[in-house]
Order: structure tokens, then C-alpha cells, then sequence
């Protein structure tokens, strides 16, 4: 019972405290090479359940210490919260966390490792692409609602001294999809494409067939929402007083941004939830009535928060840079300068799907939803690491 109650409080404590984590081997003896990876520990003292928002990676990079053992590796791993951390040249294997600024300290550690191999780790688009998108949001809707907004999510990394001291990258999502060609358009180095998991608690019902409601739309988005592109999905439903959009996003200063700028829209067809957990009672509620998961992001490794909804069987609307691969072009948002008509025109397709075109929707979204799981994150990342280093 007392552990119980200590892993919760451990849950809810915001910030991490156990900084380095020593000599992961998972129960197996002899393994003869030693593996730094730079990314989170909280995975390894937390109870993840208790997380008050819980992201997947914390999975993951449990499942990448798993695969790391089972190739002979003793792994470490520091947080990338750690602001003094100095590594000792004693690694074989360096795989380090590159994405946005979470991966700034990559390169100090990288260069330390002069035996090491070296491995960038990208969940994100290439970043001065991903800076490029994400600062065009911010001027638009400044410039619509004659407005100044600070800029948010705007990579400082030197990620071209990243590459330069690495030897591979290993990034989110299929190939020829917009992340990865992000970083092979740009850079020489071998490329390995790793698939995200999602969340096991998602689930899909065949009675939700009936219960849900084709006017009914799920912006389910994270952390960012101006880089999310709430604001041009609320502008959409202006043209649509017939439709309602439920948005699920936390309430962080881009939302705060959005909600004073449309209180209007919240009284009519726009409805916040603010966060919500996948498979809570609250998630399910809204994927038994919404009929479609629509999304106009900025620039998207692999859109977790998509593919969750997918999951439950929900039918994507999606641009180009959420990084997913669509089944049907009918569902694509088109990525012109004038981000809010193309979303009303992919709206304007969609709106009149008959019956048993959405059950044909709902069944392909659900085949696409399985290649992403726990057990394919685990089994491309081995792989990936196999045919790097063998």
C-alpha cells in the first residue's frame, strides 16, 4: 500500500530529480558493451500511470533499454534535465534525444564520447524546416487577428554540429512521409525510420458506429496549439454553424492565446475540453460521438495525438506535415499559404460522406492504426540498431 501511495506522489512531481540512471542490464549477466542514452529517466522511478499528463516515450524508452540488453548492452541513462552532467569515455554506444531544445546538451555529451558510436534520436522534423513552419503559424495568425504573439516551440539547437558529430539518425515515421524527408533531403548520413507506439489503454467498439455523429469533429492535439493549428480549424467551423468541433488540448499559453481571441466561437459550435488522457472515461465519451480526427499542424515527426485517435477509429484529416501516411487522398488537407480555406475545402469533401463510405473509412483507418503499437516501436527500433551496427 505504501509503495502504491509513494509511486503516485513520485507520479505527480513535475520535475525529475533522479538524474542518472547506472548499469540497466535487465536481469542479464555478461553483457560486454555499456550504452549511454540521453533522453528520460522518470520511466525507471515513476509510476507512469500517475504521470498527470503521460506521453508514450516513457514507454518506449523503456522498450529501447529492453532491445539495448538483449544486443549485449549495459545501458545508462542521464535525463536531458541534467545541467552539469559530464559522461566518462567508457561507452560503446551513444543514443542521444535531438528533438526541439529538450536535446540541447547532444552535443557537449557527443563530444566527450570520442570511442562511442553516436546516434541522433529525432521524434521532430529537421529543426530549422520545423522553425520555418511553426514561425509562419505565429505570423499568420498574427496577421489575421492583427495581433503581436510571441514566438513558442522554436528549435536553438546547432543541429547541424549534431549531424557532424553523429553517425546515424534514427527518426519517427514511414518513409517518403514528410519527417523523414525532412532530414534526407538534407543530410548523408544513414537514416533509419523507427514507428511510434500508441497508447494501449485506445480501443475501438462496432457500436460506436452507431452512436457517433458525422457532424461531429475531434481536434485531439497536445501541448502548442497555435503550432497545432487550433486557430485555423476554429476559422474553418466558422464556415460550418451546422458542425461542432470538440477540442482537446492543455491549457498552456498558446491555448490561453486562442481562447481570448474566439470567446465568440466558444459559444457556439467549438467546445474545449482541455486535457484530455487517452482511454480515460472522458476520451472515450468523445470518440463514441465525433466521427472524424482533423488536424492542421505545423510541422509533426509522426502525429501520436492522430494516430491515438485512429486507434478508436476515428477517420483523419490531416495536412502533409503531420507526417502520416493517408489511405485516401479525400482525407488530405492541402498544404497552401491560405492554411484556413484549405482546411474549409477538406471539410467540404468529407462533410457529405455516406454511410457506407465512412464504414469503409473507419475500417482502413483501423488497419492503418496497427502498424503503429508498442511491439512495432520495439521491433524497429532492434532492427534498426541490427542493421546499423552489424
Amino acid at each position: 500500500m505504501f509503495k502504491n501511495l509513494w509511486g503516485k506522489i513520485l507520479g505527480k512531481m513535475k520535475k525529475p530529480f533522479n538524474l542518472f540512471i547506472q548499469d540497466l542490464d535487465g536481469g542479464q549477466k555478461n553483457l560486454s558493451k555499456r550504452c549511454l542514452l540521453y533522453y528520460k529517466t522518470d520511466p525507471f522511478y515513476r509510476d507512469l500511470e500517475s504521470l498527470k499528463i503521460f506521453h508514450t516515450n516513457n514507454q518506449e524508452i523503456i522498450l529501447m533499454v529492453n532491445a539495448l540488453n538483449e544486443m549485449g548492452y549495459v545501458v545508462d541513462v542521464v535525463d536531458r534535465e541534467h545541467k552539469n552532467f559530464t559522461p566518462k569515455n567508457i561507452y560503446d554506444l551513444f543514443i542521444g534525444c535531438a528533438s526541439g531544445n529538450s536535446g540541447k546538451d547532444y552535443l557537449k555529451i557527443a563530444t566527450k564520447l570520442r570511442k562511442a558510436i553516436k546516434i541522433l534520436y529525432c521524434v521532430s522534423p529537421e529543426p530549422s524546416i520545423s522553425n520555418s513552419l511553426v514561425k509562419e503559424r505565429y505570423d499568420d495568425l498574427s496577421l489575421r487577428k492583427d495581433i503581436k504573439i510571441d514566438y513558442m516551440r522554436m528549435s536553438k539547437i546547432p543541429f547541424d554540429e549534431f549531424v557532424k558529430a553523429s553517425d546515424s539518425i534514427f527518426l519517427f515515421g514511414e518513409k517518403n512521409q514528410f519527417c523523414d524527408k525532412s532530414y534526407r533531403d538534407k543530410y548523408d548520413l544513414p537514416i533509419f525510420n523507427i514507428v511510434p507506439s500508441i497508447n494501449k489503454n485506445v480501443f475501438f467498439k462496432d457500436e460506436w458506429l452507431i452512436s457517433r455523429n458525422k457532424k461531429k469533429y475531434l481536434c485531439f492535439a497536445g501541448s502548442g496549439a497555435i503550432c497545432k493549428g487550433v486557430d485555423i480549424l476554429i476559422e474553418a467551423f466558422e464556415s460550418f454553424p451546422q458542425l461542432e468541433l470538440h477540442i482537446c488540448s492543455p491549457e498552456d499559453d498558446d491555448m490561453k492565446v486562442i481562447k481570448s481571441l474566439y470567446k465568440k466561437n466558444f459559444k457556439k459550435n467549438i467546445f474545449y475540453h482541455g486535457f484530455v488522457k487517452p482511454g480515460s472515461s472522458k476520451f472515450i465519451s468523445l470518440v463514441n460521438q465525433c466521427s472524424f480526427s482533423i488536424l492542421n499542424s505545423a510541422a509533426e515527426g509522426c502525429c501520436t495525438s492522430i494516430l491515438t485517435t485512429m486507434k478508436s477509429g476515428l477517420v483523419p484529416i490531416v495536412n502533409h506535415e503531420c507526417g502520416i501516411k493517408l489511405f485516401s487522398d479525400l482525407l488530405k488537407i492541402n498544404s497552401n499559404k491560405n492554411r484556413v480555406q484549405s482546411t474549409i475545402e477538406a471539410i467540404k469533401i468529407i462533410m457529405n460522406t455516406e454511410e457506407d463510405t465512412y464504414q469503409e473509412y473507419v475500417k482502413n483507418t483501423l488497419i492503418e492504426s496497427n502498424k503503429y503499437s508498442e511491439d512495432s516501436f520495439y521491433i524497429s527500433f532492434k532492427e534498426s540498431l541490427k542493421l546499423f551496427l552489424e
